[in-house]
């Protein structure tokens, strides 16, 4: 299996009792929601079709794009087509080959990102730039 570090995100879900489980995972953006693909009986998969409930994190510490969201489950038979194979081609791993993974596909119910802009690049007037404090005059 060839995974990259950059094909994957954070998966934050909780079960009806409040237990809360972190897991990374391989993900997919088609344009209009992300898929993911984990068993259906480890606790994320067991969290993602119970009550489709999901936060994600992607990317890294000064570059970060969060999404909430609700997931549906597919079986790899149940897949829309092109999503496995577009799956696959992004990190080089098939899990449509692996006995036993489902599909979640999240769709976006609220994304905030977050990251480094250089001044330069900012339209309009800028009201509290806070970040890197010594470029600002907040000390």
């Amino acid at each position: 299996t060839n995974h990259c570090g950059q094909c994957t995100t954070s998966c934050a879900t909780a079960d009806a009792g409040g237990v809360r489980t972190l897991l990374q995972l391989t993900f997919l953006w088609d344009g209009e929601a992300v898929w993911l693909s984990t068993r259906p009986e480890n606790p994320t998969g067991a969290n993602l079709a119970a009550s489709g409930m999901v936060r994600l994190c992607l990317g890294q510490t000064r570059d970060v794009v969060h999404i909430e969201g609700s997931a549906t489950a597919f079986t790899a038979e149940e897949l829309p087509d092109g999503v496995g194979d577009a799956f696959a081609a992004r990190d080089g791993w098939d899990p449509r080959k692996d006995e036993g993974y489902d599909f979640y596909r999240v769709a976006l119910e609220q994304l905030r990102a977050w990251g480094t802009v250089p001044r330069q690049n900012l339209i309009g007037k800028v009201i509290a730039p806070y970040w890197p404090p010594n470029s600002t005059s907040i000390q």
